[in-house]
């Protein structure tokens, strides 16, 4: 939510729609099909606190159905090609290694520290879309 806010703040990149949710739910499998690229962004308890990582997803639809209301990127990419027969050309979840889960608004320092090396690397595979269709 926060790299959403700082994106925003920053008018975003031209054509890039910012969608802030909690969590991924089917739903957003029909907006998927429409657009060229999609970045996801996440936290993760797996990973060191403030470390960014950035990896390609793909469609994944080895979990046969969604029997929840929240799905994972790929299991959306799925949906969307599955129900609408298409999917972005690119899509790349970057994730933040989380220090606390808890529900207060206040991010934990590594986490804070970690949003300007998020946002440039949400810059770069945005630019490296525009590079493409250009």
């Amino acid at each position: 939510m926060h790299l959403a806010r700082h994106m925003e703040a920053m008018q975003g990149e031209p054509g890039a729609e910012i969608v802030c949710s909690q969590q991924w739910t089917p739903e957003y499998a029909e907006r998927l099909s429409h657009a060229e690229m999609a970045i996801f962004v996440d936290a993760s308890a797996t990973i060191l606190p403030g470390e960014v990582q950035v990896r390609a997803v793909s469609p994944d639809s080895s979990r046969q159905g969604v029997t929840s209301h929240s799905v994972s990127p790929a299991q959306l990419l799925a949906l969307a090609q599955q129900l609408y027969g298409r999917v972005p050309a690119r899509s790349f979840l970057v994730t933040i290694g989380g220090e606390s889960f808890a529900h207060d608004r206040q991010l934990s320092t590594p986490v804070r520290l970690a949003i300007p090396a998020a946002l440039a690397r949400i810059r770069e595979l945005l630019g490296e879309n525009q590079s493409k269709k250009g």
